[in-house]
């Protein structure tokens, strides 16, 4: 298993289109891909046209609820969608005791 991060804390250098591109040229290739959205404003979800879903990653850092349930695909691509939600959770996680564990 290969794993790719495209991380970057400021916004705009390209890094949501960096990652589209290689999830899909990846499942071109007849690899499984996972996408996670980390960013609070959900635009690798929102490029990708997942616009609405119930629950996403925060509820599941939380253990509301698994990754496996809010997997979302799309044109081949499973993705972790990501909502402003995402941002609270951070504050709650950093106030737990065992905030490294999450």
């Amino acid at each position: 298993m290969v794993k790719y991060t495209i991380y970057n804390q400021k916004q705009g250098p390209g890094e949501k289109t960096a990652t589209i591109n290689l999830g899909a040229a990846l499942n071109r290739r007849a690899k499984n891909v996972l996408l996670i959205d980390l960013d609070p404003q959900g635009n690798l979800c929102y490029s990708l046209g997942i616009n609405e879903f119930e629950q996403s990653l925060g509820d599941a850092l939380l253990g509301e609820v698994s990754l496996e349930a809010i997997m979302q695909e799309q044109e081949g691509l499973n993705i972790l969608p990501s909502d402003n939600g995402l941002a609270d959770t951070e504050i709650s996680v950093a106030r737990t005791l065992d905030q490294e564990t999450v």
